[in-house]
């Protein structure tokens, strides 16, 4: 939660400036509906450079966890495990249901 103000400071310019590129434009030129343009465009311009903190962020979550568990203060666990347990399921080839 600390980190989306950091995020929203490097994803504000980047979205206002790929708004004035000019296959965007082009686009919107052409007719296509404002959500296409928004996901084609401007969502796919913006995935990139948001991994380098995205993976920052990752990181210093787990580090964050790792020193509470090892001075023995955990968070609720049940809340931090079921999103895990849903990917691993998600993505477990073992568990897919035959039709």
């Amino acid at each position: 939660m600390p980190e989306i103000p950091r995020v929203v400071r490097l994803l504000g310019p980047l979205v206002l400036s790929t708004r004035e590129l000019a296959f965007v434009e082009a686009a919107v030129s052409s007719g296509r509906r404002d959500l296409k343009i928004i996901r084609r465009h401007i969502l796919a311009s913006t995935i990139a450079p948001l991994t380098v903190p995205a993976t920052y962020i990752i990181a210093a979550a787990i580090l964050i966890e790792a020193s509470l568990s090892f001075l023995g203060i955990t968070p609720d666990e049940l809340a931090v495990n079921l999103p895990g347990d849903g990917l691993g399921d998600r993505l477990d080839p073992r568990l897919t249901r035959r039709l």
